[in-house]
């Protein structure tokens, strides 16, 4: 684009959506549209809009076709951005599916006596809906008559889905440990998950679901 005989800028709607989907934007609260403000503010990182925005905001003219070539530009990306969101989560879903299929073998770790307790309700939760699941916490002997075993290792079989419901620093331990024991997939409940935990899971082909309930999902 070009602006009293500068160049300020070349961008295409593929360039602004890796922008929108990059990470390294700063955060800046523009309170009367937050998305635009999201999708500027990380275009301004990649190109010479400073200077531009700058000039808008100091009273420059800016011609009719350069302001319709940002428009343009910032529209597309955000479709662009969009079509990467929806494809993340469609994947998302099917990987849902694949954690609760009805076969697959759970393991709740974090399972608490207290029936007022998160891991308390996930462990009801599942066993109710007859899948088998194992609780696992090192601290109880005992949950609802069951035996509550004190580590994965102990398991009478592999679960084929890990259920974290413990801190997130002890969700770090255990997929570490789910790593050493060959169990390929971890639910971490809202609250449980890391982003070191998360990343860890994805280096090591470990299938994860995250930001999500498993009682809310089951019932979806």
């Amino acid at each position: 684009m070009i602006l009293n005989n500068q160049t300020y800028l070349q961008l295409d709607h593929k360039s602004v959506g890796d922008i929108l989907c990059g990470t390294h934007a700063q955060k800046v609260c523009y309170p009367f549209v937050p998305c635009l403000g999201r999708i500027i503010e990380r275009i301004r990182l990649r190109c010479a809009l400073p200077k531009l925005l700058g000039k808008v905001a100091s009273g420059c003219h800016l011609g009719t076709s350069d302001a319709l070539n940002i428009l343009y530009a910032i529209a597309l990306g955000a479709l662009h951005f969009l079509r990467k969101t929806i494809n993340k989560v469609f994947k998302m879903n099917d990987l849902i599916k694949d954690f609760l299929r009805r076969e697959n073998v759970f393991a709740v770790v974090g399972v608490s006596s207290n029936p007022m307790k998160y891991g308390h309700q996930v462990y009801t939760d599942l066993k109710d809906a007859r899948y088998t699941v194992y609780p696992v916490n090192p601290n109880i002997d005992e949950v609802l008559g069951d035996r509550c075993y004190h580590s994965l290792s102990e398991l009478p079989e592999r679960p084929d889905v890990v259920d974290t419901v413990v801190p997130p620093e002890v969700t770090e331990k255990i997929v570490a440990e789910c790593k050493e024991l060959g169990i390929e997939r971890v639910w971490m409940q809202p609250g449980s998950e890391s982003k070191k935990a998360i990343d860890f899971c994805s280096r090591n082909n470990i299938k994860v679901v995250h930001d999500v309930c498993v009682m809310v999902k089951r019932r979806e």
